[in-house]
This record gives C-alpha cells, sequence and structure tokens, in this order.
C-alpha cells in the first residue's frame, strides 16, 4: 500500500461524513462522497476537518444538482 492509499484508508474510514472514497487516476488522488446537513457544515467540514489533514495538498469540490441514472451493470457469470 502506498503513502496515497495509506491516508485515504487512514481518514476515509475515520471520518463519518465520508461514506465512499475512491483512489483514481488523473487529476485527482482521490474523489471522495460526502454527507453534511447543509452549506454552513460543509464549509466547517472542508475547513476543520480535511483542511487540516497535513497530506491534503488541495480540495475541489463539486456538486450533485440531480441525477440522471443510477443503477448497477450486470456482470455476467463465468463459465
Amino acid at each position: 500500500m502506498n503513502s496515497y492509499e495509506h491516508s485515504g484508508n487512514k481518514y476515509g474510514n475515520r471520518i463519518p461524513e465520508i461514506v465512499e472514497c475512491w483512489n483514481t487516476s488523473g487529476d485527482y488522488d482521490f474523489i471522495m462522497k460526502i454527507y453534511v446537513s447543509d452549506m454552513k457544515r460543509y464549509q466547517d467540514f472542508v475547513l476543520n476537518t480535511l483542511g487540516v489533514v497535513e497530506s491534503i495538498g488541495s480540495l475541489h469540490s463539486f456538486f450533485v444538482i440531480g441525477t440522471v441514472k443510477s443503477g448497477t451493470v450486470p456482470i455476467p457469470k463465468a463459465e
């Protein structure tokens, strides 16, 4: 496990607002799905929870404004 994966596991499993966390390729090391009650709580979470983690160099936020499609992909059984 590299240091990025260790950081994601360490903080992703200890912070209750983080409900899902993915280690990704590309521009971002991690994508986290978080749940908070309102924007004031979001600001507090970013500034005082994620913002104080030394291994996080920068934060970028995206907000879901609606669901277009949600579901699962069936995986064929191995023959």
